[in-house]
């Protein structure tokens, strides 16, 4: 364990790791914080990336039945048989709209970069 009075905030670290006589250098795996893709870590204090009002924020009530679908827009919608006209098709916009209870209740979330 590393330990300093040093405010490390923001900074970023890897580790060298020598197995077998090679050596690689890696991201900590138990990172709180880590840069692009993943490939640095960085050590923060979680508190002070709290955005304004957090402390402040609470669940939503929970309603009769919670019903919670984690999907990828493409896979449900390229085919015909899902329903959806050709120009609607995996396109993340035009797929809240065409489902009606998500009008209201559904948070779709475009992930890019993948």
């Amino acid at each position: 364990m590393y330990r300093t009075e040093e405010n490390l905030h923001g900074t970023y670290y890897d580790y060298d790791v020598t197995s077998g006589g090679e050596t690689r250098r890696t991201a900590d795996p138990y990172a709180k914080a880590c840069g692009t893709n993943g490939r640095r870590s960085m050590a923060v204090e979680l508190e002070r990336t709290d955005p304004e009002g957090w402390k402040a924020d609470r669940a939503p009530e929970r309603q009769r039945e919670d019903i919670i679908y984690e999907l990828h827009v493409k896979e449900f919608s390229w085919d015909e048989s899902a329903g959806f006209p050709e120009e609607l098709r995996e396109r993340t916009g035009r797929l809240r709209r065409r489902i009606p209870r998500c009008q209201e209740t559904a948070f779709i979330r475009p992930v890019s970069g993948i």
